[in-house]
């Protein structure tokens, strides 16, 4: 064989895997472009989700309805009078807050994706206050637009 062929080959071969780890690289980066879209998704979610203020309830279980498709979106929405009754009634006032670290992709599809979601909630009514940790399971699915929406909430802990 003579080295030419053999140094076309090489050089071929590196080419080969120059495209291949290329190839690689932006698969990865957009995982983690999803990944991190998922994370804030249910992030927001999960805090709205367990945020309300006597105030306005409407708006804030209209804003969780923003963030969610299917089921869940239709279930929650069909629960609105309910709850905006029983916050407002009480006169209820519930912040959330999620920690620095306190959400972790669990799964991660080109269409769905979970995500673990710890949550801080401080609660107020008319008759007591509380403080809780709650740890929730979000299930998002990716629309046509490439955005995450909510599709369940669990909690798990």
């Amino acid at each position: 064989m003579s080295r030419r062929k053999i140094v076309t080959g090489v050089l071929a071969l590196a080419l080969a895997a120059l495209v291949a780890a290329n190839v690689v690289v932006r698969i990865r980066a957009t995982d983690d472009e999803d990944g991190r879209a998922a994370r804030v998704v249910a992030q927001q979610a999960v805090t709205g989700f367990f945020s309300l203020n006597h105030a306005d309830p409407g708006k804030d279980v209209d804003a969780v309805v923003a963030l969610s498709t299917g089921t869940f979106k239709k279930e929650y929405a069909a629960k609105r009078s309910d709850i905006v009754e029983s916050v407002t009634k009480n006169e209820m006032v519930v912040k959330a807050t999620v920690p620095g670290d306190g959400a972790a992709l669990e799964y991660l599809s080109p269409t769905s994706a979970r995500v673990l979601v710890a949550v801080d909630v401080h609660s107020t009514s008319k008759s007591e206050s509380s403080d809780s940790r709650y740890r929730t399971r979000v299930r998002l699915a990716k629309q046509d637009d490439g955005a995450w929406k909510v599709s369940g909430l669990e909690q798990i802990g």
